[in-house]
């Protein structure tokens, strides 16, 4: 896992591999995990109060959903 150096709530996300794609994660807190996903025009920094704020009880793995900062943009001429 490589750490992004950007600022808020990006700061200490990591990129992982899934299926041949590279996402930007941010994983607080222990326990149980919660996974938040943002909504089409945000990123992973949606979710920084809240998973700090549940990070107290629970696992939060918050990411960057395809094409979202600080994830590659999609390729041009891309369908």
């Amino acid at each position: 896992m490589l750490a992004l150096a950007m600022s808020d709530g990006l700061r200490d996300a990591q990129s992982v591999s899934v299926n041949g794609t590279t996402l930007a994660v941010r994983q607080t807190g222990q326990g149980d995990p919660v996974v938040l996903v943002h909504g089409s025009v945000s990123d992973l920094r949606t979710w920084s109060h809240v998973a700090d704020e549940l990070a107290d009880s629970y696992t939060t793995i918050a990411y960057s959903r395809r094409f979202a900062r600080p994830n590659p943009d999609i390729p041009e001429g891309a369908a």
